[in-house]
């Protein structure tokens, strides 16, 4: 749903912490004044700076599952009917070609932003952190990358680029000089104030480039910091008007209250955030159809074309990985299918379901899975040993991944045997 920046991760994760944005009494008191001058209430929520997550929410009182934490009014919402009614608006809806709603949104926060005082926004963006611990933000560090972070890193951005280049030329060609400040570094704050901090969101728009992208940002609700044991449901109110978030969690006073952006492992979270969490449950190592393809080519399968059409017209090649518990069940089908002789192979589907029992079948697919799981150990371990340390936060989070990588197939290789 949205991140943090430069967050305070905990000691037993990254050795190095940077610092967050504390919020002065000054700052919080202009937050609060201006929430309730256009009618939004905290619902027992306070800004507050905590030692491993930076800022946050704190509960100023019992919260209970099923109470509403959160409830925006929708004319503090920042949709694309916000940003057409703005001063680039006009541009918006000739501009050919169309943005997304994500350069758009980002386009109209640098507006706001050089407007200074004279933003209705302004005490909203001011909450918005200066820089953030995404990719973005290291790109002279991106060469470095080793693992299966540096195809992801690559193609984060050079998306950020593309993005970039886009609204330069929709600046150029139909803004007046000098309305939005527009420079790499300014596009790529604003590019991660949208990406990381906006909410869901159901957008209809003609003037808007096709893509699925719905969303908004919402003042206040974007403070809060993601959790995995989060629970909560979140929506328009279309009875009172309101975005709101009602959690299924309890939280004593003092406590911080959390939302949930999603089950997403360590690479998504970086990816998008700027940050991972210790033992994150949703952490899995994926493999590639082409490594598979490379393992059974090397390895003598027999009949592969036609155990690899089995594969593929049955959805069987997407989604493999492993996780601390060992191979998904999808991974162990691909691999059973691939030692499988012609007679088993007619069988293959009840041998799925289990109707059909061939031990030989699981230790022959278990042989090969161990072929591709130490290969990869082995890889990841020269890689650990190559990696450069410079002792910036974006390296040490490299190494946290792969250090991750690693206990996964450590793992995976001990749930064989």
């Amino acid at each position: 749903m949205k991140g943090r920046t430069w967050r305070k991760r905990k000691k037993k994760v990254l050795t190095t912490t940077y610092p967050s944005k504390t919020f002065s009494h000054r700052e919080e008191k202009c937050l609060g004044q201006w929430m309730r001058q256009y009618g939004m209430k905290k619902n027992g929520l306070k800004l507050w700076d905590f030692p491993a997550t930076g800022r946050g929410l704190m509960a100023t009182q019992k919260i209970n599952s099923g109470d509403i934490i959160i409830s925006v009014p929708h004319h503090l919402l920042i949709t694309i009917d916000t940003v057409l009614t703005s001063q680039i608006g006009p541009a918006l809806k000739q501009s050919k070609p169309k943005l997304s709603l994500q350069q758009s949104l980002a386009l109209f926060i640098l507006l706001e932003r050089d407007k200074g005082n004279n933003s209705l926004w302004r005490t909203y963006i001011n909450t918005i952190p200066k820089d953030f611990t995404t990719p973005g933000y290291f790109i002279a560090d991106c060469n470095n990358v080793l693992g299966r972070l540096k195809n992801s890193v690559q193609i984060h951005i050079t998306k950020l680029r593309k993005a970039y280049k886009q609204c330069q030329t929709f600046c150029e060609k139909y803004l007046s000089d000098n309305l939005i400040n527009l420079t790499f570094e300014s596009f790529r704050w604003a590019w991660y104030a949208v990406n990381s901090r906006s909410i869901y969101y159901k957008t209809e728009c003609c003037f808007l480039e096709e893509e699925d992208s719905n969303m908004a940002l919402a003042p206040f609700l974007d403070l809060l910091n993601h959790s995995t044991d989060a629970k909560t449901d979140a929506g328009f109110n279309v009875v009172n008007n309101c975005y709101e978030i009602r959690t299924s969690n309890n939280y004593k006073k003092y406590d911080q209250v959390f939302i949930s952006y999603g089950p997403h492992d360590n690479h998504k979270l970086f990816l998008e955030y700027g940050f991972i969490l210790p033992n994150n449950p949703h952490t899995v190592l994926e493999f590639s159809t082409d490594q598979i393809l490379e393992l059974a080519s090397n390895n003598d399968v027999h009949h592969l074309n036609h155990k690899w059409t089995i594969l593929k017209e049955n959805n069987l090649l997407k989604g493999l990985s492993c996780s601390r518990d060992g191979m998904t069940w999808k991974m162990e089908l691909v691999f059973k299918i691939l030692v499988m002789n012609w007679q088993q192979l007619q069988d293959w589907k009840k041998i799925m379901l289990g109707l059909i029992i061939r031990s030989e079948i699981d230790d022959q697919a278990q042989s090969l899975a161990l072929i591709l799981l130490k290969s990869e150990l082995k890889n990841f371990h020269l890689q650990l040993q190559n990696l450069k340390k410079s002792g910036n936060y974006f390296e040490e989070v490299c190494e946290e991944l792969l250090k991750e990588d690693l206990l996964i197939l450590q793992n995976s290789i001990k749930c064989i045997g």
